[in-house]
Order: C-alpha cells, then sequence, then structure tokens
C-alpha cells in the first residue's frame, strides 16, 4: 500500500536540490541589492546598476540599446508646430468677419490720447473707470501699468504725483 503523503525530496533529484539551495542565497543575495539599489532616487540609475549586477551574475553582455529604456525625451522627435488649415467640410459665408479681437490697454490708452482724455490730469483709477464706462472694456492695474509706463518713456505722456502719492497721467 503507498502513501499519498506528497515528499519533496523523493521528486527533486540531487543536482536540483543544489539549485534550490542557489535560489535561496540569490533570494537573499537580491534582499541586499534593493537595499542598495532602493538608494538611488533615479530610477534610470536603479535599471542601470540592476542590469550590471545581472549581467555579472549570469555571466551574460546586455547590449544597452535593447535592455535600457530610453527617455521619452530623448526619443520624441521634435515636432513642428500644427497649421490650421482650412477643411473643405467649413465653407466659408461671403461678407461674415471672423471674430474681432479684444482691444487691449494699449489701443485703449492710444485712443484716448486721441481723444485728448488726457488734456486734464487722470490718475490710475479714473483712466481705469473711464475704459469701464465710455469704452465697455474692463481694465486691471496690473494689465495698464505696462502699456502706461511705455507711453511715458516714449513721451506721448507725462506724469506727476498728486498730494496723495498717486501718479497722475496728462499730455
Amino acid at each position: 500500500m503507498t502513501s499519498n503523503v506528497f515528499r519533496p525530496n523523493s521528486l527533486i533529484g540531487r543536482a536540483d536540490m543544489a539549485t534550490i539551495r542557489d535560489f535561496d542565497e540569490l533570494k537573499i543575495q537580491l534582499t541586499e541589492l534593493a537595499k542598495v539599489v532602493n538608494a538611488f532616487k533615479s530610477e534610470a540609475v536603479q535599471l542601470r546598476v540592476v542590469e550590471i549586477v545581472l549581467s555579472e551574475f549570469l555571466g551574460v553582455s546586455i547590449s544597452q540599446e535593447h535592455e535600457i529604456p530610453k527617455t521619452r525625451s530623448s526619443n520624441r522627435k521634435k515636432l513642428s508646430p500644427k497649421r490650421k488649415t482650412k477643411s473643405a467640410s467649413t465653407p466659408e459665408i461671403e461678407g461674415k468677419k471672423s471674430k474681432a479681437r479684444a482691444i487691449g490697454p494699449a489701443t485703449i490708452l492710444s485712443s484716448l490720447i486721441d481723444e485728448n482724455f488726457f488734456s486734464k490730469h487722470q490718475t490710475l483709477n479714473s483712466i481705469i473707470e473711464h475704459a469701464k464706462t465710455k469704452k465697455a472694456t474692463t481694465l486691471k492695474p496690473n494689465e495698464l501699468s505696462g502699456p502706461i509706463a511705455r507711453f511715458v518713456r516714449d513721451g506721448r505722456l507725462k506724469r506727476e504725483k498728486n498730494n496723495d502719492g498717486q501718479y497722475e497721467y496728462f499730455t
């Protein structure tokens, strides 16, 4: 009568037992190696260290071209920006103009100079309020400060500080 008890030693030969012992040793070594590899922050460096160790252990030279993943930025071709083209499926309507661009702060300042708005001294807030009410354009002080400073440098506007310490702009 035979016993149905599983006996690993009976199924595994002596050569296989040596391989299992080698595997156990390899497992211990890999655990120690993991500590060293994980000390590197760069994944690319970690992969390179593992590749070197495995190639030494297996005695096989691993080609850099086939095994090391390249970073995406080095592989990527530099593409030229896509150009918008008119497709045949969107017919143009004659006489209809495309959406007008919003008027920028410099354009508004130029129109205010042309309209003699700056014949009287104007503060930044008064310029913003006038643009809101008369030009239907909401401007922020930071949007207006660059163009107005350029106009002062170019001599199209002059400025002086008032009693409150604010600049007043005029022509």
